[in-house]
């Protein structure tokens, strides 16, 4: 038999196809009717009930399970919940349609459905990290001035927000009120007063997080600049169809781990699609007739793969809080029941100390010191805990760290 020896990038190649078509055949499109009352004229909270219906449907109709969870405290119901279980995410949510008649909204939405990240089972796989996305700074500000996209730094990244909310892996925190970089075309080597890459520390440190996204976009230009031009030529090829309506977008995502500030992930996303609207239209970022543009179904994708990018990165990591206070031997941390503990978990106990090579700073070293603290007491977004041993003769303090591996 002869021997047939394959071109190793032509074995790539075939790989990557099949990972490519394995991928689009597991995602799939629903579309969903629904439809919201309209109370106090308050046309926007039923736009917003009406989308979270939709999403419910469309997690249903893929094998969703509801589950009911009462908690009974001396024959009492103290609380009640009705949570959604799946095995699907919800990708790119896009309104087709909507209409009022009397105090009834109705809307169709087109849901995209994609497999939850895979990770292997660990300890750590049950519980939500904490991801805090800033605002993505604009390196071309005037790009924006076509379509009023002012306020895409804010509202690009509350939509990559809206996207993972119903994640089982990430709690995402909105933290648009801050940005990471002051010069764009720098970013994101720019140091600061410790010599670390950003200020991802202290973002972190401010909200609770373990992992920071930063980002920038940069570009946003048409493919053609007279594409608008007010000439009696300009109007003329643009009346017949001849001229190039097609807009860039260009971002950078960046995602830095929230305890050493080091950068565990960064990537440049491209794509491309044609602005089919008027000069003066302002059409936003989150408005129905950007998503009816070529360039708005573009860009929602890139976001959709963005968001998609930051939790397959983030799912399978250890699972890390920080102490935020300490007395006797009762612990309080910096996570609760909405990341996952429950009473009873146990975390393992791990001392901090910030590397310096003159001022220079070198990283965070953490190290384990053989404790472990029993969690007895949670709330939502704290929980309680207590060590065996007095916690002065180890030196734990705030900030020291609780891991899960």
């Amino acid at each position: 038999m002869k021997c047939v020896k394959l071109d190793r990038r032509f074995v790539r190649m075939l790989i990557w196809l099949g990972l490519l078509v394995s991928s689009l055949v597991r995602a799939e499109w629903v579309t969903i009717e629904t439809s919201s009352p309209i109370y106090r004229n308050d046309l926007p909270a039923a736009r917003q009930a009406a989308r979270k219906d939709a999403i419910d449907q469309a997690r249903l109709r893929r094998g969703g399970d509801l589950q009911a969870t009462d908690e009974v405290v001396n024959g009492r119901l103290t609380r009640s919940s009705l949570s959604l279980k799946t095995e699907m995410r919800i990708g790119r949510v896009v309104q087709v349609d909507e209409s009022v008649v009397d105090d009834w909204l109705s809307m169709t939405f087109r849901i995209q459905l994609l497999p939850q990240p895979i990770c292997n089972q660990t300890p750590a796989s049950r519980y939500r990290k904490k991801v805090v996305f800033t605002r993505f700074a604009l390196d071309r500000p005037d790009e924006a001035d076509f379509g009023g996209l002012y306020d895409i730094d804010e509202q690009f990244p509350q939509s990559m927000l809206a996207w993972l909310g119903p994640s089982t892996f990430l709690d995402a925190l909105n933290g648009t009120q801050l940005t990471l970089y002051q010069n764009t075309r720098t970013a994101p080597t720019q140091e600061t007063e410790y010599r670390t890459l950003s200020h991802a520390i202290d973002t972190a440190r401010s909200l609770g997080a373990q992992f920071v996204v930063g980002g920038i976009v940069r570009r946003m230009a048409l493919t053609d600049a007279s594409a608008y031009s007010t000439s009696p030529w300009g109007r003329l090829v643009r009346a017949v169809g001849q001229v190039d309506m097609s807009r860039e977008f260009v971002v950078d995502m960046y995602i830095y781990d929230g305890f050493s500030g080091a950068m565990m992930f960064q990537k440049r996303y491209q794509t491309i699609g044609k602005w089919n609207a008027g000069r003066d239209d302002r059409l936003p970022l989150t408005s129905v007739g950007f998503a009816q543009t070529g360039y708005g179904t573009a860009v929602l994708d890139t976001l959709a793969e963005m968001a998609s990018d930051v939790e397959v990165q983030v799912a399978c990591q250890p699972f890390i809080t920080r102490i935020r206070k300490v007395e006797n031997k009762m612990v309080m941390i910096e996570s609760g029941a909405t990341q996952g503990l429950r009473i009873g978990d146990e975390l393992k106990v791990y001392r901090t100390r910030q590397l310096f090579e003159g001022t220079r700073f070198q990283g965070t070293e953490i190290r384990d010191v053989k404790l472990a603290l029993k969690v007895n007491q949670v709330q939502p977004e704290l929980a309680f805990g207590e060590l065996q041993v007095d916690p002065t003769r180890y030196n734990i303090q705030t900030d020291d760290l609780l891991i899960l591996w």
